[in-house]
């Protein structure tokens, strides 16, 4: 009996030792390499982005619906990437309007570089101010010449012929119309030209030191001649156009006095004269300017 125990006893113990040698063989870890993980296995995976569902052109739910979808919105997913947007008027999500260049306004003159030589931009701003048709001339300029409004007057204006020529054509008076203040009349008077020039010649050679430039009050407030009608004072006729006035008469009248400063600034300009000033610089410009004419060898 007592046998019979100790057998089973060492049947029982033997049963446990296989047990147990059985799990630590199990619990071991694997020592052999385990195989290399492939590249699908090693980058993290992604969630699949939803097909869009585009709704049919025959829904009848909703008829009036219009879907509209851009390639920004394809290419640029909201859900990872979301485009860059900002509310700055100045700022353009879409890149194609940035690249592209503005296109540039056609010009008609040519452009001048730094880099150009002065005598090349000297040319291409001459070339630019030529006039197309260079025998037209500018509007509202005026002829050199015109007809001559008196024997004794040139072609050109405000010019008179010498005494030399006067001589020579037996031109020796001059003559202009005058009016009368008092009866209005009008007639034809003639001044003696040896006379008057040598009278007007001889009072600008005296008093020319003394006038310093200006004219004298004789000549800003002339003495007129006397109407032959009723014996009051008569005054000179000067045109209104200006191309038309006898100077040759007024100059050996003195009467010159009688012009506007507009008409002795008109004979400055056409005869090459300073004409910036007071009536009296003018006017004594004017009398030693016509005098310089009659008598170009000098005073």
């Amino acid at each position: 009996m007592k046998r019979h125990e100790f057998k089973g006893a060492e049947e029982e113990d033997h049963d446990l030792l296989e047990l147990s040698l059985s799990s630590s063989s199990s619990s071991k870890p694997n020592l052999l390499p385990s195989p290399p993980l492939s590249l699908s296995s090693q980058c993290p995976s992604f969630p699949s982005l939803p097909h869009p569902n585009f709704p049919s052109a025959s829904s009848s739910s909703s008829p009036n619906l219009q879907y509209s979808y851009s390639t920004q919105d394809l290419a640029y997913p909201t859900t990872l990437f979301p485009p860059p947007l900002s509310t700055h008027p100045l700022f353009f999500n879409n890149p194609q309007l940035i690249t592209e260049p503005a296109p540039l306004l056609p010009t008609t003159q040519p452009r001048l570089s730094l880099s150009a030589n002065p005598g090349q931009r000297a040319g291409l701003c001459l070339q630019s101010r030529i006039s197309r048709n260079p025998n037209r001339r500018p509007r509202g300029a005026k002829s050199e010449t015109i007809p001559p409004p008196f024997p004794w007057a040139t072609d050109r204006r405000a010019m008179v012929h010498s005494l030399r020529y006067l001589r020579d054509n037996q031109m020796l008076t001059i003559t202009g119309i005058v009016q009368c203040r008092t009866c209005e009349s009008s007639y034809e008077m003639g001044f003696d030209l040896e006379a008057k020039f040598a009278e007007v010649s001889t009072f600008i050679t005296i008093n020319k030191c003394n006038m310093y430039n200006r004219a004298p009050k004789v000549w800003l407030s002339p003495i007129l001649p006397i109407c032959k009608n009723c014996g009051n004072s008569v005054r000179p006729v000067v045109s209104e156009k200006k191309r038309s006035i006898n100077w040759l008469f007024l100059f050996l009248g003195q009467m010159l006095g009688c012009c506007t400063l507009e008409q002795l600034k008109y004979y400055c300009k056409h005869t090459g004269n300073f004409r910036t000033g007071a009536k009296d610089r003018i006017l004594y410009i004017t009398y030693l300017g016509l005098r310089e004419q009659l008598q170009p060898s000098g005073f």
